[in-house]
């Protein structure tokens, strides 16, 4: 007797699961397997909010906090993935997809808006975190080292011309002393 096996078929392309058996007809790869890969998609999407409504009941209704998280998550993931195809950098389209959930009249209200303040600042503490550490993976260590000098005088010079200018306007337009001025 066989033991009956979760299929995920939905979740994995028809090329992953071997060779077409004898006497069935090759599965065309195009236009409707797009549309398959698409449909999936929704579907998931759709058992996931409901999935949410279910675990947290009327936060993750339709106007809930959680609700919310969810929708914006899942807006500037296509955001992004609109501005890869673009030949942008999909944190562009990301972005672009928050500004405007935020500051748009229908979802400013709806959606924008419901995020607790201390969730959206965790939140974003998170997002700035992933980001620095994705930019110090990209660095080119090889490169900083053949260019030390180059970098050094980009990393110090603005500043110090900013302290310079500073120093000089304190002096010349709050009258400040010197040793004020210098702080």
């Amino acid at each position: 007797a066989q033991t009956p096996t979760l299929s995920v078929s939905l979740l994995l392309p028809r090329s992953s699961f071997g060779p077409q058996p004898p006497g069935r007809p090759p599965m065309a790869e195009g236009a409707g397997s797009a549309a398959r890969g698409h449909v999936r998609t929704l579907a998931i999407l759709v058992l996931s909010f409901a999935c949410l409504f279910l675990v947290a009941g009327d936060d993750g209704a339709p106007g809930g906090p959680v609700f919310a998280l969810l929708f914006i998550y899942v807006t500037s993931y296509a955001g992004g993935l609109v501005a890869g195809r673009l030949s942008l950098p999909p944190l562009l389209g990301m972005l672009c997809v928050g500004l405007l959930i935020r500051n748009l009249p229908g979802l400013g209200e709806n959606v924008g808006s419901r995020v607790d303040a201390k969730t959206s600042s965790a939140v974003r503490s998170v997002a700035l975190a992933l980001i620095l550490t994705r930019a110090g993976l990209a660095f080119d260590v090889a490169a900083l080292r053949r260019l030390v000098f180059v970098v050094a005088r980009l990393a110090v010079l603005p500043c110090l011309a900013e302290a310079i200018v500073v120093f000089a306007l304190a002096m010349l337009l709050l009258d400040f002393p010197p040793i004020w001025a210098a702080m």
